[in-house]
Parts: structure tokens; sequence; C-alpha cells
């Protein structure tokens, strides 16, 4: 294991996370960690924030070296095996 964070794009920084999620609750893993820090530049949120004024215009900002914009869907207690 390395002592400094995957350097990933953000869609893949993302991915990833979804992935180690999903071995976890398939009971691949009993659980895991990963650290890693963005190559790109990103708005990342909860789904919940969508609903806020001005949401749409800060998703549709770009600037010169481009933006990517995602909204993270909630993670339900049941499939994240977390404690009620």
């Amino acid at each position: 294991m390395s002592d400094q964070p995957l350097a990933l794009t953000v869609e893949q920084g993302l991915h990833a996370e979804q992935d180690l999620l999903a071995a976890v609750c398939r009971g691949e893993r009993e659980s895991g960690v990963l650290f890693w820090r963005p190559t790109d530049h990103a708005l990342v949120m909860p789904r919940r924030m969508s609903r806020l004024a001005n949401f749409e215009t800060a998703q549709n900002w770009r600037s010169p070296v481009g933006r990517y914009c995602c909204v993270k869907p909630a993670v339900s207690r049941s499939r994240s095996r977390m404690p009620p």
C-alpha cells in the first residue's frame, strides 16, 4: 500500500469509491479505505443540494481549464451496512 493518496480524475475517484463500497456490501471485503486526490477540478455534492437556488448555474459553470460536476446519490443505510 502506498503512503501517498492516489492521483485520480474526479470521475475515476468517485467510481473507485463506488467499487469499494459495492465490494463491502457484497461481503467480499469486511471494510476498506481509499485515499485519493483529484487531478482535475470538480464540484461534487449530495443530490439533495440540487434543489438549492442557483444549483443549475453552478452545475453548468465552466472555465477554460474545464470543470466536472457530479451529484452523488444518497447511500441507503441498508446498502452501506451502517447501523441505524
